[in-house]
């Protein structure tokens, strides 16, 4: 049943899916899936909660990389993964339009824990640094990476290693940006500034 919630939720979205259509597509009847789930809202939860469980797990996994630069690139490598495996499901958590109920509550939930799961790596590449430092740019990453997914799920004739290079790129862009913004400034020069010494 989630199988096809996912299937339908993702192609028509939240709004214009209805349980008609999902009941039909399992081959129950709709009472049969409100015995389930009790409303819309408990069946399209049910469906974010198995996929934002499935997401974070793959990304919690990645924290025991030592290498923080290599776990950047290996979350790169296991969402776009994880979208090809199931596109619907990424469909699903990365819904548009959902207001601000507890459905949109619990997709934030989850796309939050991904974030400072990018934002922890973040602070592990440059020592020094603070996860009030990292959480900006950990959230420019992520929404990099949203756009990437989104443009490949509207594209699918987009070659996967085009999409997984693009992804990188990202990456990198981000990682040279951050270590430029925590990175000690060295002291500018009396000379440079315009200063006059004083003894």
């Amino acid at each position: 049943m989630l199988d096809v919630a996912a299937r339908v939720f993702g192609e028509r979205g939240y709004h214009a899916a209805s349980m008609d259509e999902i009941a039909r597509a399992c081959g129950v009847t709709k009472p049969m899936l409100y015995a389930y789930f009790g409303s819309k809202d408990g069946l399209f939860l049910a469906t974010v909660d198995r996929t934002g469980k499935a997401l974070v797990s793959a990304v919690d996994r990645l924290l025991g990389e030592p290498d923080a630069v290599q776990r950047l690139r290996q979350g790169v490598d296991v969402i776009l993964e994880f979208i090809r495996a199931d596109r619907h499901s990424w469909e699903v958590l990365y819904a548009e339009g959902l207001g601000q109920g507890p459905v949109a509550k619990r997709v934030g939930q989850y796309r939050e824990r991904i974030v400072q799961a990018a934002a922890i790596t973040l602070v592990d590449a440059v020592p020094g640094s603070s996860m009030k430092q990292a959480e900006p740019y950990a959230v420019g990453l992520i929404g990099a990476g949203e756009a990437v997914a989104r443009r490949w799920l509207d594209h699918p004739d987009l070659p996967f290693a085009k999409m997984n290079l693009m992804a990188r790129h990202i990456v990198e862009a981000v990682l040279v940006a951050y270590r430029a913004e925590v990175a000690p400034r060295p002291a500018r020069s009396a000379r440079a500034t315009g200063e006059t010494l004083t003894t």
